[in-house]
């Protein structure tokens, strides 16, 4: 913020990502409980992905499709997916062409890592059909269903919290 005598304080407009180091440290430091955990990443992936669905580009949604794709395949391998689960959400996190969004967003996937490696044990049909649906979501356009698409995909998430806890 810059203050201009008779102006006021106003916010510069040249303002970086890097004004959130000291936020992102904090939340990394908050002793939290893993339903508070959830709670935030359910509220932020459904705002976020609001305006990935605006924001997206055609490359973006291709990308998308290739990485859930990925995630599929190995999920009916059963093989370990929480990478590729990661990388498809990832996809589009970065669709909302925002920093200061993208830059949350990494440090709530760093903050549920630990929570991801325990995915790999649990094989849930539901939250592979809301992980379809969220794509699905993404290259329409259409939102009617987003909020309980992506409950239903932080499923198994919630579950291993609530064994974690």
């Amino acid at each position: 913020a810059e203050s201009a005598q008779g102006k006021g304080t106003f916010l510069r407009e040249a303002v970086g990502p890097q004004i959130l180091k000291p936020l992102l440290y904090d939340l990394m430091l908050q002793q939290s409980t893993a339903h508070e955990l959830y709670e935030f990443r359910l509220m932020f992936d459904v705002a976020y992905h609001y305006l990935a669905v605006e924001k997206a580009t055609e490359e973006d949604k291709r990308l998308a499709k290739q990485r859930f794709a990925e995630y599929k395949s190995l999920f009916e391998m059963n093989l370990p997916v929480a990478e590729a689960d990661i990388a498809f959400h990832k996809v589009i996190l970065e669709a909302t062409r925002n920093p200061f969004i993208v830059k949350v967003g990494m440090l709530i996937m760093d903050l549920c890592d630990p929570y991801f490696q325990g995915s790999d044990a649990i094989h849930d049909e539901k939250v592979m059909r809301c992980h379809e649906e969220i794509l699905d979501i993404f290259c329409t356009g259409n939102t009617a269903n987003l909020e309980n698409a992506i409950k239903g995909s932080m499923q198994t998430f919630k579950t291993i919290l609530s064994k974690v806890y």
